[in-house]
């Protein structure tokens, strides 16, 4: 039962990872990432279990989230007030509780950025990759993204209570998972140009 529950979410993963943000030009990204134009982009697209090339709801993944948590884990080691909270079950709540709030905030600024940059880029055609960029288009997007790190969050925590245990791991693990087989054919494909 356990397993078929953790199943059943990370399909709902997968399946809101399918979804884009609101304003962007769904051919046109993905014509510019057929084309070369992603770069380091492939490593975090990979992370993210391919959101990131479809300018998914789910771009950011969970990495904002694993970001704070490291950033509070480190001033644990620092501040020693903090460590004492680390140590207490009421103060490890606390801290908790302030990880998700810097997570919002990374996520803010992680998505108001994206926005901004993916406001640039154009096609190899010249085609935008957003069709009415502006304030409004990366207010949204980054509250979309926000939501949707949040929403992977929400999905970990699930698969951690009702499911397997460290919802989290295994979310990170399927987007990882998911993109190997394309990976592993682009570079067999790569091998045989002579790339």
């Amino acid at each position: 039962k356990r397993i078929f529950y953790t199943f059943l979410l990370l399909l709902v993963y997968r399946l809101a990872a399918q979804v884009p943000v609101a304003g962007v030009n769904a051919s046109a990204l993905a014509s510019y990432f057929s084309e070369g134009g992603g770069g380091i982009f492939d490593l975090v697209n990979t992370f993210s279990g391919g959101a990131f090339k479809r300018f998914s709801v789910l771009a950011l993944g969970i990495m904002p989230y694993i970001t704070t948590s490291i950033i509070f884990s480190l001033l644990g080691e620092v501040v020693p007030q903090i460590q004492e909270m680390q140590e207490d079950s009421e103060g490890n709540k606390k801290i908790q509780k302030w990880t998700r709030y810097a997570s919002v905030l990374l996520c803010c600024i992680q998505g108001y950025g994206m926005a901004a940059v993916f406001e640039g880029f154009r096609s190899p055609t010249g085609v935008p990759l957003i069709n009415e960029p502006g304030m409004l288009f990366r207010l949204t997007t980054m509250i979309t993204l926000a939501g949707g790190t949040m929403f992977l969050l929400w999905l970990g925590e699930r698969i951690t209570e009702f499911g397997l245990e460290n919802g989290v791991s295994l979310i990170i693990f399927t987007g990882i998972a998911v993109e190997l087989p394309a990976e592993f054919f682009q570079k067999v494909t790569l091998f045989r140009n002579g790339e």
